[in-house]
């Protein structure tokens, strides 16, 4: 059975790309449909492992609703953190297994904010289907969805 192909040409050719050795700071780009979102390498665990950071962007341009756009990065260190992972010769992102604290009760405990609090979080082997290119951070919004 084939794989299907969808999407912009040029995000499909990224994705495809040869593998470049991932560096901290480097540039990293999901694939969209159409759309693109930069990240950064923040952490190399080895050739096949690498940690990600999403990018704030800022639009330099005033092209208004066009195709043609310039962005300036910068690093957020409140940036959505994310594992990919190098099978099948492309880079892929791999869920979290995440371990919360729990109470006496066994239920899981919650922060002054309600939020969960993790105990670990370590990459799964379980992968998303998002598309990856690393070696250059872009940004693209597609004006036309």
């Amino acid at each position: 059975m084939s794989r299907r192909i969808y999407g912009s040409i040029s995000n499909r050719l990224k994705a495809m790309a040869p593998k470049i050795m991932p560096e901290v700071g480097m540039g990293v780009t999901e694939l969209m449909w159409s759309d693109r979102h930069p990240y950064e390498v923040i952490e190399v665990k080895d050739s096949t492992h690498i940690i990600i950071r999403e990018l704030s962007a800022e639009r330099t341009d005033h092209n208004g609703m066009s195709e043609i756009q310039e962005y300036k990065f910068s690093s957020n260190l409140r940036g959505a953190k994310k594992p990919l992972v190098f099978r099948n010769g492309r880079w892929r992102e791999c869920q979290w297994d995440i371990t919360y604290a729990m109470d006496a009760n066994g239920r899981p405990k919650k922060d002054e904010n309600g939020n969960l609090i993790e105990v670990s979080r370590k990459p799964s082997r379980r992968l998303e289907s998002s598309e990856w290119y690393v070696g250059q951070a872009e940004k693209y919004w597609d004006p036309c969805f």
